[in-house]
């Protein structure tokens, strides 16, 4: 594969792993962490985050999968690094929540390195039956 297609492929990682197609299954998961980092490894498999520690985010397997069917040669590091920020601007994150995403995916094979970088801005609306347990007091919810 080419310098450019390489760094083609980085840049489409890295705009993939903030768009909501791939990272918006993960919306829940994310809005209960605090704001940080998530370090994909898609050789491994694995994704940590900076402040929770190892998570299991379904945008690594996607992004896992979609770099296999690129059909990209050996590749020594795989690798994104996904900053997320929920401050700005602030929300009742009980309801909704605002994800600034800063992305950087890199790759390199032997001697080369190939850097793709991309940001997004997305909102989630939580689940309405989930606001609706958290705004029940614990003495009032029924035993089952």
């Amino acid at each position: 594969m080419r310098t450019k297609e390489l760094h083609g492929v980085a840049q489409n990682l890295a705009a993939m792993s903030c768009s909501e197609g791939r990272i918006g299954s993960d919306f829940e998961l994310l809005a209960a962490l605090p704001d940080g980092e998530v370090s994909f490894n898609l050789i491994t498999g694995s994704a940590v985050h900076s402040v929770a520690g190892a998570i299991a985010p379904l945008a690594t397997q996607s992004l896992m999968s979609w770099l296999r069917d690129a059909k990209v040669p050996q590749l020594d590091v795989a690798q994104i690094s996904l900053h997320i920020d929920t401050s700005n601007p602030p929300t009742h994150r009980e309801t909704l929540v605002s994800f600034r995403f800063k992305s950087v995916a890199t790759l390199a094979a032997g001697t080369r390195t190939y850097i793709g970088q991309a940001t997004n801005h997305l909102w989630h609306n939580r689940p309405a039956q989930q606001a609706a347990q958290r705004d029940v007091p614990a003495s009032g919810r029924s035993a089952r």
